[in-house]
């Protein structure tokens, strides 16, 4: 989280060297520091959209893996050691539980 003085700050201001900010010592902050916390921004921003991505590709493999079980014959099925109401079973789920 900025401190309070580095929010007050206009983005080009943020960016300019320290000694271009004004004559205050509380704003002539490093412009390094308030880019590192941009930084920081955008990979936990990354982070968040990576997770909702692998999410989806979970609940879409679970999708298409019980959708492919559905088609599976009686001897496929015996081989496994899975009965055909246990299939009903998992087909009756919802795609986001597991």
């Amino acid at each position: 989280m900025l401190p309070a003085a580095d929010s007050m700050l206009s983005v080009a201001q943020r960016y300019s060297p320290p000694e271009l900010i004004g004559g205050d010592k509380a704003v002539k902050l490093s412009s390094t520091r308030l880019i590192s916390a941009d930084i920081k921004a955008l990979v936990n921003l990354y982070e968040v959209w990576a997770s909702v991505g692998a999410t989806l590709h979970l609940w879409r493999q679970r999708y298409r893996n019980r959708r492919e079980l559905a088609r599976w014959t009686e001897p496929d099925l015996h081989d496994i050691g899975v009965s055909r109401s246990d299939i009903a079973h998992e087909l009756e789920k919802p795609f986001w539980r597991a």
